[in-house]
């Protein structure tokens, strides 16, 4: 009864599941985004907690690209680091009036700090898109002129690619491992974003207009929920204000970050992240779901193998 219940349920998770992936990948065809030919202002910003060694290199990036600096705002948030982040912030602003520097001291009770470091840039912002980074991140010298250009009239946020580096102390095995997934999880925002369903993206490349985060509240109660700044705040624009969604396919609007440095780093990353699972919208729900039962039922089913001739079998069959 309990093996004939286990291959019923298999068998509708294996339909779910191969419904899913030619959904996605029917999705996945070529995107035509005509190009915006404005350049409105745009302000980019960049929480940074504790990131005295990684934040140079990004803020060489920023000042090298190939967007007109006088439609350029640069808000560097210090939230409550106690290395050099902040002195790193003063020496790249200085004779940059473009450039500004908010300082947080403390973040109100119970509130993820990175949301509240971001909320407050984007009320502060000039610029009528906002296009959040992190402060690892190396984006090219085209990155922000090739983003923006996606936001077509009646665009209310993009989507930019932001894979995991492969150089340098990065390019051992398990590093490449991980670039591996995230581009399969870069395939299912594509997927799902042609869709009409939006499921993920990444803050480390993320824009959307300052007025569209207006008028859902900013992350509203999702504020409290420790991560999420990204694909929480991308949920609430498709859900409460039915906003129209790109991604930025284009090369140039890349954005490499560092990756998890081993596996320990990875496994609380990972942690951390499934805390905003709880708070997605029902449809996302269900596909994250009907996929992680899928590969429980996979490795059951593997297990089980060594102990039952007709799970290897079924398995194999």
């Amino acid at each position: 009864m309990v093996f004939a219940f286990g291959i019923a349920a298999a068998a509708v998770l294996s339909v779910l599941y191969s419904g899913f992936m030619v959904g996605l990948f029917r999705a996945l065809r070529p995107v035509e985004n005509r190009p915006s030919r404005r350049n409105p202002k745009t302000s980019v910003i960049v929480p940074a907690h504790d990131e005295e060694k990684t934040l140079p290199g990004l803020l060489e990036r920023l000042s090298v690209q190939r967007y007109p600096k006088n439609k350029t705002e640069i808000l560097l948030v210090d939230d409550r680091s106690s290395d050099g982040t902040y002195g790193v912030m003063r020496r790249f602003a200085r004779n940059r009036p473009h450039c500004r520097i908010i300082r947080i001291k403390d973040t109100p009770a119970g509130l993820s700090p990175k949301k509240h470091a971001i909320s407050l840039a984007v009320a502060s912002a000039k610029g009528e898109i906002c296009l959040t980074t992190d402060a690892d991140s190396l984006p090219g010298t085209n990155w922000m002129r090739s983003v923006v250009r996606t936001f077509a009239p009646g665009t209310g946020a993009v989507i930019g690619y932001a894979p995991f580096r492969t150089d340098g102390p990065f390019g051992t095995f398990f590093h490449r491992l991980l670039a591996l997934d995230y581009l399969s999880l870069s395939a299912v925002a594509l997927g799902s974003v042609q869709t009409g369903r939006p499921i993920t993206c990444n803050g480390a490349n993320f824009a959307y207009r300052k007025k569209l985060f207006k008028s859902v509240g900013g992350f509203g109660e999702t504020a409290r929920t420790l991560s999420g700044d990204d694909d929480l705040l991308l949920h609430r624009f498709h859900t409460m204000a039915k906003a129209r969604i790109r991604y930025a396919v284009d090369t140039e609007a890349a954005v490499f970050t560092d990756p998890p440095r081993d596996f320990a780093e990875f496994f609380w990353q990972r942690i951390r992240f499934s805390s905003k699972h709880l708070v997605y919208p029902r449809y996302a729900l269900f596909f994250l779901w009907t996929v992680y039962l899928y590969y429980w039922m996979l490795l059951l089913f593997l297990f089980g193998s060594f102990f039952n001739g007709n799970c290897l079998a079924v398995f194999l069959s």
